[in-house]
């Protein structure tokens, strides 16, 4: 049952209502869209590339827009709507013996898929920022290249966190930001739900936004150049300003906004030599309340 002042504050703000009207008969249109067109996304670790580059959060309009890398460039469907969706259908259930994961996000480990991999390198934990509460995408850099060298026979998957908020730009850092559970006396909201609330402009929003895009794209122009082999830069998912009532990316909602990503192949280099090698159990259990934490501050609600 809803209170008068539920019902005051949907009429006031009727982007509101999307959550609990809304969002349930939209998710099913667009699951039974994906699955009457059979395009449920492309399978990522099936695809020919050496050094696979994912861009958090990252919409294929936004990367024609500001893309600075030479190759070809085509959009595809993302498996996901979100990250944890993009890695349990991609990289749940399989083993990835040939493969090391490099990543600035916590899901690789909360998604229980760190393990698959011939050994996952955790950024998230070793490199994080205290004061952008993120991984710096020159920190994802320097130490991509140094797994690289050290795993010169294997695949590699580099996991920025950009585009993905917080916002570490100029502009994007003026604004104030929290995740969902920062321990703090303020009662600043995560952005999408500023922006849902309208706390925060859709215009401010777009600009951080795409403003970590071009903070990160000279440093992902500098890793696709150090490394040999053939490389892909793609996104997990894409991000909803308000289009349908959408804010951020919710899970198992299949919108173009969502799931349109671009696949880049810079022009390049041959495939370089892979071979197999064995799964490294890390015991990542261990880490549950770290990953918490870090998800918190990313903006992940906790569920």
């Amino acid at each position: 049952m809803y209170s008068l002042s539920d019902v005051r504050k949907g009429v006031r703000n009727p982007s509101l209502l999307y959550s609990e009207v809304l969002r349930p008969p939209l998710r099913l249109y667009t699951q039974v869209q994906r699955n009457i067109l059979g395009n449920t996304g492309i399978s990522v670790m099936d695809e020919n590339w050496d050094n696979l580059i994912i861009l958090d959060g990252c919409r294929y309009d936004t990367f024609v827009r500001h893309n600075t890398l030479k190759g070809e460039l085509k959009r595809v469907t993302s498996r996901g709507s979100s990250t944890p969706e993009f890695i349990y259908n991609n990289l749940a259930d399989r083993t990835f013996p040939e493969t090391v994961y490099v990543s600035a996000n916590p899901q690789i480990v909360r998604q229980g898929v760190a393990d698959n991999f011939h050994h996952d390198v955790q950024l998230w934990r070793d490199e994080w920022d205290n004061e952008l509460k993120t991984v710096r995408p020159e920190t994802v850099v320097e130490r991509a290249l140094d797994i690289y060298h050290e795993y010169p026979d294997k695949r590699i998957v580099v996991h920025f966190m950009q585009p993905h908020y917080p916002f570490i730009g100029p502009e994007g850092k003026q604004i104030e930001q929290r995740g969902i559970d920062d321990d703090d006396d303020t009662d600043t909201l995560r952005i999408w739900d500023q922006l849902r609330h309208r706390q925060i402009d859709t215009a401010t929003v777009r600009r951080a936004y795409e403003e970590n895009l071009k903070v990160t794209l000279p440093f992902v122009e500098q890793l696709v150049q150090s490394l040999s082999g053939r490389s892909v830069v793609t996104g997990d998912h894409g991000n909803s300003f308000g289009r349908f009532g959408v804010y951020g990316h919710p899970h198992r909602l299949y919108l173009e906004d969502l799931v349109a990503v671009p696949w880049l192949t810079p022009s390049g280099d041959e495939s370089r030599e892979i071979t197999a090698g064995d799964i490294e159990q890390q015991q990542n259990e261990r880490l549950k309340d770290q990953v918490s934490d870090r998800l918190s501050h990313l903006g992940y609600l906790q569920e």
